[in-house]
């Protein structure tokens, strides 16, 4: 007996130890292979760092290749200089980045709007892996709207834009402030007034005005008030109001759907209402709605003494108004509609070889509100002569265009993507520059 218990001692013994040595085999081989995992992450990790910090330093000197070059040497930026031939495969020990380009022609016509997409890849030769970036650059080519420039000073400065952005509390949320040390700026008020009274290939004068509101032709200027300036070719479309004389008041609101006037002048009041783009009017001369397009131009020979909105919003979003005053214009409260992303009203101020040049011509001024809350304007403004904001917080969205600029307050400008019909008559001369400029890493690390 005693003998079987030894041998069943043994025999136990002998499974047990068994048993640990797998034990062991498989905690060694789990270890082994968890090591090599490790490892293979390890390699995997540096060689997506290696990828990433080349493709980190192209990204780098790419921008600064375009931003050192005088992209305004090419007639056709998109096609002559952003190609593989400029961006050719770059090649750094076993690593390798390409271009891939595909530009997009968003308008062209005075001028070009392109976007330059660019899908960067960092390979490597040794490895299936791949790192992937996308550059966005949007480029504005020609004869570019003013209003499509955040901030234009039509001056020479002595600052540098930096210095003079800090030192009027001014920022923009790109890189669009041009001086006329960049560039000259073509305004066109003759033009713009002949265009916008339909009296295409006549000359500026008093008869022809006269002619076309209706009224006795003569040299002498029309009388004080407020004049339709309805197309003598196409029936039911009203090209302008014309206004002659100092206005009270311009009151901006939105009803039943419909953009809203009342124009104060002489303690008399008109009424516009309209809906943009759509053959529906109401003005003072008429008691009904009629099927009349108007073309949302309001030319003034004076100045307009106030600028304000009733109630929250001044526009509709669809509402791309041209304000003309041959004075100054004070803006009294927020000017803005519910589109956050575009300018509803352009306002041009300044003198024309029709109306002389007054003490005042070319101005536009900014005042503090009684409300404590920020001015808010959706606008594009051109002063010939001077912008003054005395608004202690203020935020275009749209752009300015002037000579001289007084800023009392803080501004801020958000460019606007809105294109309005008269931006041809307020250009700079053939340029180009980069409106805006942006990548992104993709982050996916793949395998062929």
């Amino acid at each position: 007996m005693k003998n079987k218990s030894n041998e069943g001692l043994i025999i136990t013994s002998i499974l047990f130890i068994t048993l640990i040595s797998f034990i062991g085999i498989a905690i060694l081989s789990s270890t082994l292979f968890h090591n090599k995992i490790i490892g293979a992450r390890e390699k995997r990790g540096i060689d997506v760092s290696r990828l990433n910090a080349n493709l980190i330093k192209y990204l780098h000197n790419f921008r600064e290749k375009i931003y050192l070059t005088n992209l305004n040497t090419f007639n056709n930026v998109s096609d002559d200089f952003f190609n593989i031939e400029n961006f050719c495969d770059k090649k750094d020990g076993t690593s390798i980045i390409t271009n891939k380009f595909n530009n997009i022609i968003k308008y062209k016509n005075k001028y070009s709007s392109v976007i330059i997409n660019d899908r960067i890849i960092s390979s490597a030769d040794n490895i299936k892996l791949k790192l992937e970036a996308m550059i966005n650059i949007d480029i504005l080519s020609g004869n570019i709207p003013l209003s499509k420039i955040p901030l234009y000073i039509n001056n020479k400065t002595n600052k540098s834009k930096e210095s003079f952005l800090v030192d009027n509390k001014v920022k923009i949320n790109s890189s669009s402030f041009f001086t006329k040390d960049d560039i000259n700026a073509n305004l066109k008020l003759d033009d713009f007034l002949i265009d916008s009274l339909h009296m295409e290939g006549c000359i500026l004068n008093w008869k022809s005005i006269r002619k076309s509101c209706g009224i006795e032709i003569n040299n002498m200027p029309l009388p004080i008030g407020v004049y339709p300036f309805f197309n003598k070719i196409y029936d039911g479309i009203l090209d302008g109001i014309f206004i002659q004389g100092d206005v009270q008041e311009i009151m901006f609101s939105i009803e039943n759907d419909k953009q809203k006037l009342i124009i104060t002048q002489s303690n008399k009041e008109y009424l516009i209402k309209y809906k943009p783009k759509k053959y529906i009017l109401e003005y003072w001369g008429s008691e009904f709605e009629e099927v009349i397009l108007f073309k949302e131009k309001i030319i003034i020979n004076g100045n307009v003494y106030s600028l304000v909105s009733n109630g929250e919003f001044a526009f509709l979003n669809t509402t791309n108004m041209s304000l003309y005053s041959s004075g100054i214009v004070y803006i009294n409260s927020s000017l803005s509609s519910n589109d956050f992303l575009c300018s509803n009203l352009k306002i041009i101020t300044g003198s024309n070889q029709f109306f002389k040049k007054t003490k005042q011509s070319g101005q536009i001024v900014i005042n503090k509100t009684n409300t404590g809350t920020p001015t808010r304007l959706s606008i594009s403004l051109i002063a010939t002569e001077r912008l003054i904001n005395n608004a202690s917080d203020t935020a275009i969205i749209g752009s300015i265009c002037t000579k001289e600029f007084n800023n009392k307050g803080s501004l801020s400008i958000t460019g606007s993507n809105r294109a309005n019909g008269n931006d041809v008559f307020f250009t700079t001369e053939k340029f180009t520059f980069i409106k805006d400029f942006n990548f992104s890493l993709n982050g996916a690390v793949y395998y062929d």
